[in-house]
């Protein structure tokens, strides 16, 4: 009796202890559950909020095309509007040349209606005159369309030329090179052309003129002038060794000679300048006194001065 009590009480324990077990594993399964029940609440509130941002931007785009399609097609009907107006205009121009003796009628309106009440009064029908008031009209309306077009192109071309940044100094001075050269070809034309004009004494003259250049926009401006007359020719005290000084950097200059007396000239005349070039108005300039002078202008002044001192040297 004793044995089966223990069997039956060790029977019993190890009952207990498997429904010990099976009740741990499944609570165990239960927080399984419950974990994998959030994990999946968190991705579906991930899934939906990845959903809206993508149906967002989808909207987002549809108007972004609907806006731009509208800015293409407005380019578009705006460049073939003024197209259309320029062949309209063309189109009106070879129907005036073809009606010339329209002239007077299209170019005043007044003339044209008085025409119209006048044939209306003597009961003529005179279509051609309605046919010219009509083309008359829309000539002028496309003549203002042009105008109105020209207007803002040129307003569009000054206001990228003021957007453009200006140019360094090198750049500017490569620009003024190239000028100053077709100036000093010019230049040289003049002279020959000049010299062939002076009296006989000064006939055997050779002015020459160069440009040198210093740096950037600055040129170093010589005129000679040499002549085998100027041994013979009486001087003047009041002429010869005289500097005249127009302004700090332009004189001229006598080349100093010891042996020469009061009775003759020096062989050569020379004058030097150094000058400041600038681009102002898409013109070559000079800078003097705070402004700008016409390059072309200002030398074409200078050499006068300088063959009318010419002239008074061979007259003295």
């Amino acid at each position: 009796m004793h044995s089966v009590q223990v069997k039956t009480e060790a029977s019993a324990s190890s009952l207990r202890q498997q429904q010990a077990s099976s009740m741990g594993r499944l609570g165990s399964n239960t927080d399984h559950a419950i974990k994998l029940a959030e994990l999946l609440m968190r991705a579906s509130v991930v899934i939906k909020e990845e959903r809206l941002r993508s149906t967002t931007l989808a909207v987002r785009n549809d108007q972004l095309s609907v806006v731009l399609e509208g800015f293409l097609r407005e380019n578009f009907e705006s460049r073939d509007s003024l197209a259309a107006v320029r062949q309209c205009l063309h189109k009106s121009t070879a129907q005036l040349g073809q009606l010339q003796g329209s002239c007077t009628s299209i170019s005043n309106p007044i003339d044209s209606h008085q025409m119209l009440e006048n044939s209306a009064k003597t009961g003529i029908k005179n279509s051609t005159t309605s046919h010219q008031l009509i083309i008359c009209n829309e000539l002028q309306k496309d003549a203002c369309a042009v105008t109105t077009a020209d207007v803002a192109s040129i307003a569009a071309t000054r206001l990228r030329r003021a957007l453009v940044p200006a140019p360094n100094k090198q750049q500017l001075g490569e620009v003024v090179d190239v000028m100053v050269r077709a100036l000093h070809k010019d230049l040289k034309q003049k002279v020959s052309s000049r010299e062939s004009q002076l009296p006989l004494k000064v006939s055997t003259t050779a002015s020459k003129l160069h440009f040198h250049r210093l740096k950037a926009c600055m040129y170093l401006f010589e005129l000679t002038c040499s002549n085998t007359t100027f041994e013979s020719l009486p001087c003047s005290g009041s002429t010869y060794g005289r500097t005249r000084e127009r302004d700090s950097v332009s004189v001229y200059l006598y080349p100093s000679n010891t042996n020469i007396t009061k009775h003759t000239f020096p062989k050569t005349r020379k004058r030097q300048q150094v000058l400041n070039f600038a681009i102002h108005s898409d013109q070559l300039c000079i800078l003097r006194g705070g402004g700008h002078v016409n390059a072309l202008e200002y030398f074409e002044r200078e050499l006068h001065a300088w063959y009318n001192g010419l002239a008074k040297v061979s007259a003295s």
